[in-house]
């Protein structure tokens, strides 16, 4: 224990010109974060964009710092001076993440223990927490930090191996730009791929430490780089994806009915542009949407669409992520797809035989409560404190570790009490509710250097056609219900479109739908929710304040 101490105080003498910047760094964090939550930056613009970068500049003096530690006795080659004293490899391991310890991790929980104090949280229920996110930091950034280390002489060195592994990774994540269907994995095999970075880098270290075999430690880090590429090509192959998302069971039933409403397409004037993205082209294919359960919430998280082209080819845009949000009383849908100009240009003045394939994340809603917005206040689960922000019809939420559990937040608004102008004046709004939706679930806490995590809640409603939302206002004494949710299955269906020209389905600039919808008579909006959207068994009201 001795000799470790000995060590690690050899090291502090070392490089305490770098933890010091580290430490100055930090304590420039520290000062920074209430400043964000309360919206109020610094005068001086420069230093405002500067202090963003702060997180990256921190980890950068920690890597630097942990680098120079370990290769402070080089594991590289058998000829280093502290092979000619009385080291035991495991003593000097333990003395190198003693340092990790003291000069990075240490720090950083005490600075996570004052900002929770100074956001009036409770410290003491979050120490598990923490002890959590310091692990996270540990695999991500200190146990990297020695693999590089033990494998270089230099911090020249460590550069090199950094900067040559980045362009590898890179390269690697480069293959959704060669193969389309690597863009949506719902089992993209991410915990097969930590176990095997985890396990690799444990290795590279211990046998650094131990035997100093560099060739072996550079065989395990390219065997680790190899599999990736692998696993994200069998995570992206259609037919593993397609598999991942059965199709219905009585058990497991499609949570809506879905209707392809042949009757309705974007109007364009002749030799008008058409709405483009560089080389795709967007379609919104409509869809009358019915029988959602009054206790549930349905995402549509993946999409594909395939078409007999008028040449005798077979195209597929491969399954595309989604985040379409239907809640009961939503009466239409339009789910979009990008198809390659290429082929759009192809197809845009014939008729094509095409289906379509949605992919649905069910989740069903628990008890539900009534709540309110007090002021420019807003309390939701988790000890999630709300704000409004100045400059939108947004909130910003705070709350310490991790964001709450998944929920949803239903309103009749805008109302008498809390006008909204529509972004189209010739609409009207749908019949169904404002709502906004927070669907992930985890357990654990978010990996971040600030244990105070921000989200921004907002409420959205349909224009009556349901092809576009607007963000409506939450003002004083709004009525709110906040449902928990909870998911339950994942399902996909198979829509035969039969044939469509693909072309009436680009949005027109301006937007106009037809046939048009005719114009609802006005009415006196609620000035509460009428709850009708949810099963009255469900609801439980708050007193009003």
């Amino acid at each position: 224990m001795r000799l470790i101490f000995h060590i690690f105080k050899k090291d502090f003498r070392h490089h305490w010109p770098a933890l010091l910047v580290s430490f100055a760094i930090l304590a420039v964090f520290v000062w920074d974060q209430p400043r964000h939550w309360t919206a109020h930056p610094p005068d001086l613009r420069f230093f405002s964009s500067l202090l963003r970068y702060l997180p990256l500049f921190l980890s950068l003096a920690w890597v630097f710092l942990l680098i120079r530690i370990v290769q402070g006795e080089s594991l590289v080659g058998d000829r280093q001076f502290w092979l000619t004293r009385p080291y035991k490899w495991h003593t000097l391991l333990a003395a190198k993440l003693l340092a990790a310890l003291l000069l990075v991790h240490l720090p950083l929980f005490l600075a996570q223990l004052l900002l929770l104090k100074l956001a009036f949280y409770p410290v003491l229920d979050s120490v598990s927490g923490l002890l959590q996110i310091q692990l996270m930091l540990f695999g991500f950034l200190t146990l990297p930090a020695f693999v590089v280390g033990s494998l270089t002489r230099t911090i020249g060195q460590a550069s090199l191996v950094i900067l040559g592994l980045f362009l590898v990774l890179f390269g690697i994540a480069s293959l959704m730009f060669v193969v389309p269907s690597l863009e949506f994995s719902p089992d993209d095999f991410g915990d097969v791929m930590a176990i095997i970075t985890l396990v690799g880098a444990v290795s590279v270290v211990l046998i650094q430490f131990a035997f100093r075999k560099t060739r072996i430690s550079w065989c395990i880090i390219a065997a680790c780089l190899a599999s990736y590429p692998v696993l994200l090509l069998v995570a992206g192959n259609t037919t593993q994806q397609t598999r991942s998302m059965p199709l219905p069971t009585a058990a497991h039933p499609l949570p809506a009915k879905l209707t392809f409403d042949s009757t309705v397409s974007f109007q364009h004037q002749p030799g008008e542009q058409l709405e483009s993205y560089g080389l795709d082209t967007r379609v919104e294919l409509p869809f009358l949407l019915g029988e959602i359960s009054a206790d549930s919430v349905v995402r549509i998280y993946g999409i594909k669409l395939d078409m007999d082209l008028p040449s005798g080819e077979h195209w597929t845009s491969y399954w595309h992520s989604s985040f379409e949000t239907l809640i009961p009383g939503r009466t239409h849908v339009w789910p979009s797809v990008t198809i390659k100009r290429a082929i759009f240009d192809q197809i845009r003045n014939s008729s094509v035989q095409a289906r379509l394939s949605l992919a649905f994340n069910v989740y069903r809603v628990g008890p539900s409560s009534s709540i309110f917005v007090m002021g420019d206040s807003l309390r939701l689960p988790g000890d999630t404190r709300c704000t409004r922000d100045p400059f939108s019809s947004r909130m910003r939420c705070f709350s310490a570790l991790k964001s709450p559990d998944a929920f949803v937040l239903l309103a009749d608004l805008p109302n008498k009490n809390c006008n909204a102008r529509a972004d189209r004046d010739s609409d009207p709004w749908a019949a169904a509710p404002a709502f906004y939706a927070s669907l992930s679930e985890s357990s654990t806490p978010e990996f971040d250097l600030t244990p105070i995590q921000e989200m921004s809640v907002y409420l959205t409603r349909m224009h009556a056609y349901e092809d576009l939302a607007a963000d409506v206002p939450l003002c004083s004494g709004a009525s709110l219900v906040l449902a928990r949710t909870k998911f339950q299955y994942t399902v996909r269906t198979e829509i035969d479109l039969g044939n469509i020209r693909v072309s009436n389905y680009v949005p027109s600039y301006p937007r106009q739908i037809i046939p048009k919808i005719p114009r609802l008579p006005s009415r006196n909006p609620s000035d509460k929710f009428s709850f009708n959207f949810l099963a009255p068994a469900l609801i439980v009201k708050a007193p009003r304040p």
